[in-house]
């Protein structure tokens, strides 16, 4: 999806369009899903790290759940959740 919301970004940009009411360059709204998408992809790829770490046996740090990070709270492999 991020090519695609680049190309639809610079579709704004190249042709040089302003809203209507406020001028502003409409670039600055269509900016907002290529931003959304690459700060969605590297939350993905946060998550992907800190689960190929429990499943090699490390304990985790969970940067997800801030009020459950406790040494004792920390994710560890091969345990059921409770």
């Amino acid at each position: 999806m991020i090519p695609f919301a680049w190309s639809y970004m610079m579709s704004a940009v190249t042709s040089g369009q302003v809203s209507p009411a406020c001028l502003i360059p409409m670039y600055y709204v269509q900016a907002a899903p290529f931003v959304s998408f690459v700060l969605v992809a590297f939350r993905i790829l946060q998550r992907w790290i800190i689960e190929f770490r429990i499943a090699g046996g490390e304990n985790v740090f969970d940067p997800a759940h801030p009020e459950r990070n406790t040494p004792e709270s920390f994710i560890e492999a091969g345990k059921e959740v409770q």
